[in-house]
């Protein structure tokens, strides 16, 4: 493990930038340094320094000579992407959440009528006799409960869509 100081400048930095208090900074931006990974080299005014990312964080580090110079928050993706095409995937991000929701509503409803469905024929077949109705409803039943497998999968699978979609609305 490499030990790194840490300049009084980057612990106010660090206080001013992501609100941390005093105490405790200067040990923190060091475990932050040990899981950052190396980005390359910057000219600043003070000459050559190296540039860490802690991703995890989203925290950038420049170091000089074994020494935490300074901090910034890494700059963010969404910062590059113009205004317009950001736009239009919230848009399109919408539109598909209303499409899943519409869809979603409409598999509960048919696996509501499923089940009562299910449940109705378990009622029939208390009520006869005969084994080859028996046989009959229960053939029925069967192909009941593969459709609601299959109705309570494809709700499984729009739930998961419908929180992937929430990310980026």
């Amino acid at each position: 493990m490499k030990q790194y100081k840490v300049r009084d400048h980057a612990v106010e930095r660090a206080i001013e930038r992501f609100g941390w208090k005093r105490t405790g900074a200067d040990n923190r931006l060091i475990q932050l340094m040990q899981q950052a990974a190396y980005q390359g080299e910057t000219n600043s005014r003070a000459g050559q320094a190296k540039v860490f990312d802690n991703v995890s964080k989203r925290i950038r580090l420049i170091v000089k000579d074994n020494e935490i110079v300074t901090v910034y928050a890494m700059p963010s993706v969404l910062d590059t992407v113009p205004k317009e095409i950001l736009d239009a995937i919230r848009k399109k991000a919408a539109t598909l959440s209303r499409k899943y929701t519409k869809e979603l509503r409409q598999v509960v409803r048919q696996l509501a009528i499923t089940n009562v469905a299910i449940a109705e024929k378990e009622l029939a077949k208390l009520r006869v006799n005969n084994p080859k109705t028996k046989a009959f409803i229960d053939a029925k039943l069967t192909e009941l409960t593969d459709m609601r497998d299959k109705l309570t999968a494809r709700q499984s699978e729009l739930t998961e869509q419908l929180a992937e979609l929430a990310k980026h609305q």
